[in-house]
This record gives C-alpha cells, structure tokens and sequence, in this order.
C-alpha cells in the first residue's frame, strides 16, 4: 500500500511537471515560493497581502506570526509540529505521526483552542475540539497565533491560531512537492499545482497524504487531504477567494495504553491497548468564501467577510470489541454533523489614534446522534469589540469585551493589555476572562467553566531572550474521569472539581555563539492544584536544548546539529475515544527524555532536504498518558518547488 502511495504520489506530481513550459528565475533566499518569481511573471495585481488576515497590523495583536518561509529547515510530519515549536505550548500528542494532536498554552485545556483558516472556524461539533492538523503543511501563507486577552476576545478561546491562505501568484505553472519518510511504515507525500488562468484570476489545487503501520496495536493510519482555492483580485487593496477543503482520515483508535495490564509499556510486543478492534474514518468538508478589502491607500480601514460551510461524517467500527457491542450489536456506527454561517471583521483607525476591531458571527450546527447521545440542532451568534490606542511615546493599551449565544447559553469574555515597548525591550501584562461551554458529548446541562488567566511577559532583542510568567484560576474546571456502568461500559463523568490554579513560568534564551554556531534553551515550569491539591496535570518542568553548526557555500546552505528534551514527573491525561474527551489519569511518571535527536538540513537551490535520526538512546516518554512517543528511528523530508 505504502509503494502504491508512493507511486502515485510521484505520477501525479510528473504530471503537473509535464504542463511546465521555460525557466523562470527565483529569488535566492529563504523565502522558496511562488511570490519570489520575478515581476514580469507575476499577476499585474499583486494579491492583498492581509487577506483572510484577522488583522491588518498583525504585529499589533498576534503574539506569534509564523510565515511558510520559517520551517524550510525544520524536519516536521505536521503543522502541529511547526507550531509546537515555536510558541510556549504543550503538545497533547497520540504518540504517532499522523494521528491527531491538541495544542495548549499557559495551562489550558485541550478545548481551549479555536482553529480557523481565513477567519473562518474548524471545529468538531460533538466535542468542541479543534484537530488543527486538519491544514496541510502547504496550504498556508501565514499561522497567526493569538494568545491571552486577543484571543479571549476574538475568539471566546484563550488560544487562537488562524491560518491564511496561500497567495499563488504566477502566470507559468508553479508546482511543489513534499515528501518524508520514517520508521513503522510512515510515508507522506503532499502535491501542488497553481497557475494565473487570468490577469487576476489564480487557481490552485493540491493533495496531501501520510500513512503509516503504527507503532503499537491498532494505531494505523491513513490520512488523505485534497485542497483547491480560486482567487481573484480585483485590485491590489481587494480579494476573494473560494477555498475547499477535504480530510479523509482513517485511524486506529486503540484508547491507548492499558497501563495497570502492561509489563512493559515500551515493548510493542508486551504491551496491552485498550482496544484492538475500534477504528474510526472521518470524511470531512470545509468551503468558504473569504472577501478581504483595504478600503483606503494607507491601511486605516480594513473589511473581512466570510461564508462558510462544514459537514463531517464519521464512521465507528468495533465488531470484535465485546464492550463496545453492547452499545450496538452490529459493531458498526456512522453519524455526522455540520455548521454553516457567515461572519464579518472590521478595522479602522481614528483620529490617527485609536484602533478599533470589531466583528460578528452567525452560525447553524447540527450535531448527529452518536454512540452515547443523541442528536442537537443549534443557533449560535457572537459579537465583539476590540480597541488598543498609544499612551505616550512608548506605551500602548488594548482592551476588549465578546458575547456568544451558543449552544442556547450565553458567555461574555473581556480583557486587556498594556505593553511597554523601547527599541531593545517589550513589557506587557495581560488579563483576560473567558467562558467555556460543555461540549455536547460532555452533556449541555454541566456548569460553565470560567478562566481568569494573568500573563506578564519581557523581550529583551539584543539578548535573543523572552519570558513570561502565567497564572490561570479554573472556575468549575470540566475535567473528566473514567466510569464504568454495570456492564462495564467506559464513559466519562465528572470530577466535581470546584476549581484549578495552575501557575507557569516560561524562559526562551537563543545566545549568539561562536561564528556559525546557534543554540536555543527553552525552560517551561508549572504548578498545578484541583481543589487546593497537587494534581500533577502537567509536568513540573519542560526542558529544551538546541545546539548547532550553520555552513553556508555560495547560496547553499547545511544546518546541522542536535535537540534534546528532559520532562518532570506528571500524571497527565488520556484520551479516550469512545467519549472524544480527555480524562485524568492516576499513573505518575518518572523523569522522562526525548532520548536526543540529531539532525541535518541543507538547502540546494530551491530544495530543502532534512534528515534526522529520533530519540537516538531509545527513551521511553510521552505527552498524553498512554500513547508512547515512537523509539529510535530514522526520518526523511524533502520540499522541492519547480517553476519551470
């Protein structure tokens, strides 16, 4: 299966080579895309550069700006993995490539994150997760990642991540492969293909695909993504696009590792899953229309509009899962769900002072019957008003407040920031309150969990250093525990937990070394309490280092070096598939390792080939309790982009 893959993979890209016609030349830098071909190939009406941008002056409000140019020497199965890298985040990882994966920051939960591409929101319905891994590595311009009072106010979530679309701008056919390869059977491939069918019309499509044995029973999978966006500009301040796209994700959801029946969890022979049999495919389609306008010469006005539609099937298969067959006999379950709606965002500048956001939202959801509930229809809407304006010479202020109608209850978040800025330093604080409903697999009727979170943060540029300190108090937190009724059955239930303080602090130091030399350490620190006790949700400590040696000949470039990770002793969660939640867990780890990875990069024209070599002393360690991260094993990716 892996070389018919394979096979395709390479036809399909032959093909798309086949339409190429004459070289064109490229800017030789780090930025490898199509936006760096000389002008006279280009459209005559460059594309709005913010477009599907949640502000016109991201660097006023996004904590992070990661740009496609950014990961060239990164060695990455996921976009999950990009930017677990660069933002202060724990990773909630299922302990193989492909499978999905939660991002958090500064204590939250797992739910606490929205995803969206162009504005536009990617969520499940049933659980309110969002599977950011759901973008393909090369179907993004641009991640915006908004954190603490932006986000709260943006989004209702104290974590945002949006993505932008890509802006293909070529009048001769573009096209760029990616591909990597790694231990237990993994192979991925991703296709594209764009070409300016119009002076100011551009299309683009393109596949993507990662497969792979897994590592330990029933943890397969297979993910295919097929992408297509046509854009037009009708100028150089307007854009609209029409973006569609489609997952077809199949895995094997083995619940991970029965802990308490396992000799030796980091023996694949030995070791017990919670379920052997239970698979889950999910088809899913996401279209939007994304209209983004600059509606002066300056940039004091700027005007997003969206439309956007959803719609997931998953099917559930368990004919040989005895537990599961009491749930239904025929060992086999599909439901589905979908959301469509429309929503707006405006900016605008007064006075040449203030700068005040504002946006609103609509949206219809229909949540299918699933195993253990049964089907909800809803309408939900929001609105919110954001505004930041200098005091004096070096600091400036930003405060805002959200309202959502969702799921028939209403929430309100608010919250600030004053920031400090100097040619060499930034100082910030910043506060927020956000509201978080239960999801529909949780049950309606729970109590809403409320967040109060704290961050004061410093950058010192001359020094390459950043740090934050954090405080999160959880009102009602929605944590979830294993039960099990007289059949045995697992589901998951309330902790009656009445509150959870989690205090963090956060340190990123790049020193400049010797000539060629760079390094990067990274020390994340947590305490964690539900009602007044310890419960060692997350580890005591995260620590990151990062050596190595850049050479460069002419404009080739090799980067090579080694990474290493050591994690404090934690309980942590799991994740259970049957309920789509996360639940505590009662198993304490040791001092856990990454084991080290060694690593080479190197940039030859327009292709970047990585290679590295994983947990190099075979450590066992995990992120999410009960899924492994893989042992010792070699990866592989290549990106190659042709305009010929």
């Amino acid at each position: 299966m892996k070389f018919v893959i394979s096979t395709l993979s390479i036809i399909i890209l032959s093909s798309l080579l086949a339409f190429s016609q004459d070289e064109a030349e490229h800017k030789l830098d780090s930025e490898s895309d199509s936006l760096q071909i000389r002008h006279i190939d280009t459209l005559k009406v460059y594309p709005l550069k913010n477009h599907g941008s949640l502000s016109y002056d991201t660097s006023s409000h996004c904590n992070i700006n990661i740009k496609k140019s950014d990961v060239n020497f990164d060695n990455f199965y996921s976009v999950s993995d990009i930017i677990a890298k660069r933002i202060f985040a724990y990773n909630y990882q299922m302990g193989f490539p492909g499978q999905i994966s939660y991002l958090t920051a500064n204590g939250s939960s797992p739910r606490d994150l929205l995803v969206k591409y162009n504005g536009n929101p990617i969520f499940t319905p049933k659980n309110s997760y969002s599977d950011i891994d759901l973008i393909s590595n090369e179907f993004f311009e641009q991640i915006e990642i908004y954190q603490g009072s932006y986000a709260s106010i943006l989004s209702g979530r104290t974590n945002l991540v949006n993505f932008t679309e890509k802006r293909y701008n070529s009048a001769k056919p573009y096209t760029k492969m990616w591909y990597t390869q790694s231990g237990y059977g993994v192979i991925g491939a991703d296709g594209l293909f764009s070409q300016n069918i119009h002076p100011r019309l551009n299309i683009a499509i393109g596949f993507h695909n990662i497969a792979g044995d897994g590592r330990y029973q029933n943890s397969a999978i297979e993910n295919w993504n097929t992408r297509a966006v046509l854009r037009y500009n009708s100028s150089d301040k307007s854009s609209l696009s029409i973006t569609y796209n489609f997952n077809n994700k199949k895995q094997g959801r083995n619940g991970g590792l029965n802990l308490d029946d396992s000799q030796e969890p980091s023996n694949e022979l030995q070791a017990i899953v919670n379920y052997n049999y239970f698979k889950e495919r999910i088809f899913r389609n996401d279209i939007s229309l994304t209209y983004s306008n600059l509606l002066d010469s300056i940039g004091n006005s700027y005007l997003l509009l969206n439309a956007f539609y959803s719609t997931i099937s998953t099917e559930e298969r368990f004919k040989r899962e005895p537990k599961l067959l009491q749930l239904d006999s025929s060992g086999k379950f599909d439901h589905s769900s979908n959301y469509f709606g429309a929503n707006a965002f405006i900016e605008t500048k007064l006075f040449d002072w203030a700068t005040v956001r504002s946006g609103a939202e609509l949206m219809s959801m229909s949540v299918g019957k699933t195993l253990l509930k049964s089907s909800e229809s809803f309408f939900n809407y929001n609105a919110f008003v954001l505004a930041d304006f200098p005091i004096g010479s070096s600091f400036k202020a930003s405060g805002g407040l959200r309202y959502d109608r969702s799921y028939a209850r209403n929430t309100l978040h608010f919250g600030g920031r004053l920031t400090y800025l100097s040619t060499d330093f930034l100082l910030y604080s910043d506060f927020s309150r956000s509201q978080i409903l239960p999801s529909v697999l949780q049950g309606l009727d729970r109590n809403i969990e409320t967040h109060y979170l704290g961050i004061v943060g410093m950058e010192l540029k001359s020094h390459n250093l950043k740090s934050s300190i954090f405080y999160r108090r959880v009102i009602n937190p929605l944590l979830a525990k294993l039960s099990f009724d007289k059949n045995y059955i697992v589901y998951s239930d309330n902790c009656d937990c009445l509150n959870r303080d989690i205090f963090g602090l956060e340190i990123v130091f790049s020193p400049n070394l010797y000539k060629s030399f760079g390094t990067e350490l990274k020390l994340d620190a947590y305490y964690s309490q539900t009602n007044e006790k310890i419960d060692y949700m997350l580890p005591n400590f995260i620590v990151e280092g990062k050596l190595f040696y850049e050479y460069t000949v002419g404009k080739s470039i090799m980067r090579g070096g080694v990474e290493g990770m050591l994690m404090g002793p934690f309980k942590g969660q799991s994740f259970y598939p049957i309920t789509q939640d996360f639940i505590s867990s009662d198993k304490k780890s040791g001092l856990m390792g990454n084991g080290a990875n060694a690593f080479v990069s190197l940039r030859l024209g327009n292709a970047f080939l990585r290679i590295s070599f994983d947990n190099l002393f075979n450590q066992y360690y995990y992120y999410t309790a009960g899924y492994p991260m893989p042992d010792r094993m070699f990866h592989l990716s290549l990106t190659w982009a042709f305009n010929d």
